[in-house]
């Protein structure tokens, strides 16, 4: 899913890119070094090549199991005082322009915080998908 997200970050035009990761998730920054390419095949080496090439990639270790706000403050460096966007690995977003892409073109100057733009359905609408969703792939809500 981290490919996902550099994938995304590329296609909104996003160059700098900066993965935080925690102790024992080395094998993230190990995924992208392509001098490790051991169980990777051809195209997928290729692919990777191209991704890493298009970037300026980063990688900050967060030390401690703290949060999002903790793995922005490993960051900050990174960041200095320019405006950034965060992606999280494991929420996806999928649509026909990335949503990287739609925060950045609807943003106005100065500082802001902008989470992730969606459209939802109707509430009946949306419950009907949700059911049918979790039906056809057996996924469980809380």
């Amino acid at each position: 899913m981290t490919q996902h997200v550099l994938e995304e970050s590329l296609a909104s035009g996003l160059k700098q890119i900066c993965i935080v990761i925690r102790q024992g998730k080395e094998v993230i920054r190990e995924y992208f070094d392509l001098r490790t390419s051991a169980g990777k095949s051809n195209a997928a080496v290729a692919e990777l090549e191209d991704l890493v090439a298009d970037c300026e990639l980063s990688f900050v270790c967060q030390e401690h199991r703290l949060g999002l706000v903790d793995a922005l403050l490993q960051a900050r460096n990174f960041v200095g005082t320019d405006s950034f966007v965060m992606m999280i690995p494991d929420q996806l977003l999928l649509g026909a322009e990335p949503a990287a892409s739609q925060l950045l073109n609807r943003s106005r100057p100065g500082a802001a915080i902008w989470s992730s733009p969606l459209r939802l359905p109707k509430e009946a609408d949306l419950l009907k998908t949700f059911e049918t969703s979790t039906k056809e792939r057996n996924v469980f809500g809380v």
